[in-house]
């Protein structure tokens, strides 16, 4: 095997396959172009999400406001955009790895600490009271989960 399918990413693999188990050429085109439209509306999802986020949080946090003005906000975005596209221009793999490591984060913060947190809240709204016991359990399971998580990633 070379050296450069095995540090490349499975979806690459994917879109440059053009071997068995395709039946034929155009059965290989057709997946490689939904592949290839899949990861072009995933961007453009989740794209704008981030923007806005990005866009509240500053907006919020300089002025006081979510939305101070529409001339600002066409700034702001006009910015975010050159400085995204230049990114990509520079390093082409970045997009994707950044993309990969941010759906890794939210999965992990998803699946494994967000339930943890959500049973210790209402634990600690009845009237006993979390004992110290479960949030020492609870506290160990995270920090476990995230340890795992670390030893996994890619640096």
């Amino acid at each position: 095997v070379e050296p450069r399918c095995e540090q490349a990413g499975f979806a690459q693999n994917f879109l440059n396959s053009r071997l068995a188990p395709w039946p034929s050429e155009g059965v290989a085109a057709v997946a490689r172009d939904f592949t290839r439209v899949a990861v072009l509306m995933q961007l453009l999802s989740i794209f704008p999400l981030v923007c806005a986020v990005l866009r509240s949080q500053f907006f919020s946090y300089f002025s006081g406001e979510d939305y101070p003005g529409v001339f600002s906000v066409m700034t702001f975005n006009a910015v975010v955009m050159s400085f995204a596209a230049t990114i990509a221009s520079q390093f082409p793999d970045a997009p994707g790895k950044v993309l990969a490591l941010v759906g890794a984060v939210s999965g992990t913060l998803y699946v494994c600490l967000l339930p943890l947190l959500v049973h210790l809240s209402a634990t600690a709204k009845t009237e006993a009271g979390a004992p110290w016991w479960l949030c020492a359990g609870h506290a160990a399971l995270m920090i476990g989960g995230t340890f795992l998580f670390a030893q996994g990633l890619p640096f």
